[in-house]
């Protein structure tokens, strides 16, 4: 029951990751020569919540579908293990920039809503590290 489900979240996953690559194509994400506040948050949503969900997807599926290779492919948890680490730096690092931006402009006062709306809007991210982590993790039952 686990493949079944695992091979549907796979193809959900890939299908919703072709269609966000698509509209970040389309809407100018990959041109750099670009600049203004509009396409630095289309950036901004499109690496920390569009791009990261399908990715939790087709990675949950991927687990689900194949336990097993996973569990017994040393390099495959070892770069699991790796793009964890990364990814939960990386949100730690953009909440970390945040929080001093904000600090320095507007003072202290606000802070703690700060820092909770950065980590919600992260969130994708973080359990994208998670689910990676848990991964890189699975033992083999044989």
């Amino acid at each position: 029951m686990s493949k079944i489900i695992g091979r549907a979240l796979l193809v959900a996953g890939l299908l919703m990751m072709v269609g966000v690559l698509i509209w970040g194509w389309y809407s100018g994400i990959f041109d750099f020569s670009q600049t203004g506040a509009a396409i630095g948050l289309r950036r901004l949503f499109f690496y920390f919540l569009y791009l990261p969900i399908p990715m939790i997807i087709a990675v949950a599926g991927l687990v689900l579908m194949s336990k097993n290779r996973i569990a017994s492919n040393v390099p495959l948890k070892m770069m699991a293990l790796v793009m964890s680490v990364f990814l939960f730096l990386s949100a730690i690092i953009f909440v970390a920039f945040n929080v001093m931006g904000n600090v320095m402009h507007y003072g202290k006062e606000d802070m703690l809503k700060v820092i909770v709306l950065n980590l919600i809007f992260t969130l994708p991210v973080l359990f994208l590290s998670g689910l990676l982590f848990f991964s890189s993790r699975i033992i083999s039952k044989n």
